[in-house]
């Protein structure tokens, strides 16, 4: 076989596992890491600060400017399907009701709701699916009339996320984070 073909196929090989640099993932615990990072943004022009951990990175799409109604945040690294990832988001159609949040989240049946719960100035919703593969958490607040909403989540790599019951926690404080400006 030609050299340039066996390496193009070593190469191939690297690239469909992740690579395997130390970054990469998939399913690293992200549950201990500490939200450190304060992100400063707007969505639809409403303007909102989130904690978020080191190694995140704002996801390039087309509009995303501050009229944007959607900001999202993704894993730093090349393979990050299992890693967590989450957005900010302008809710024009805010619920009313705790009842009326859980119902908009579109949950089916393989979700488990872990915790529904109204605040002060808003909602908290953390979910999972049954056997843990995809953990969740949403967090809607308001301020006035104005409703901003994070949505944050990680799967986890063909079966549970590592450390599920931590992962939810540590989600669940990352929305929780999310201030008006």
């Amino acid at each position: 076989m030609n050299k340039h073909v066996i390496t193009a196929a070593l190469l191939l090989s690297v690239v469909a596992c992740g690579g395997g640099g130390k970054d990469e993932g998939p399913g690293k615990d992200w549950s201990g890491k500490p939200l450190e990072v304060t992100i400063t943004d707007k969505v639809k022009n409403v303007g909102f600060t989130i904690k978020a951990p080191k190694g995140m990175k704002l996801e390039e799409r087309g509009d995303q400017g501050a009229e944007a109604i959607t900001r999202s945040w993704e894993a730093d690294m090349k393979d990050n399907w299992n890693e967590p990832g989450f957005s900010v988001s302008y809710a024009a159609i805010p619920a009313k009701t705790i009842d009326d949040y859980v119902k908009h989240a579109m949950l089916d049946d393989n979700d488990v709701v872990a915790k529904k719960e109204a605040t002060a100035d808003g909602f908290v919703l953390v979910t999972h699916t049954k056997n843990k593969g995809i953990v969740r958490a949403q967090v809607m607040k308001r301020k006035g009339e104005e409703h901003i909403e994070c949505r944050a989540s990680q799967a986890g790599n063909h079966g549970p996320v590592k450390n599920p019951a931590k992962t939810l926690v540590w989600l669940e404080q990352l929305c929780s984070s999310l201030a008006f400006q």
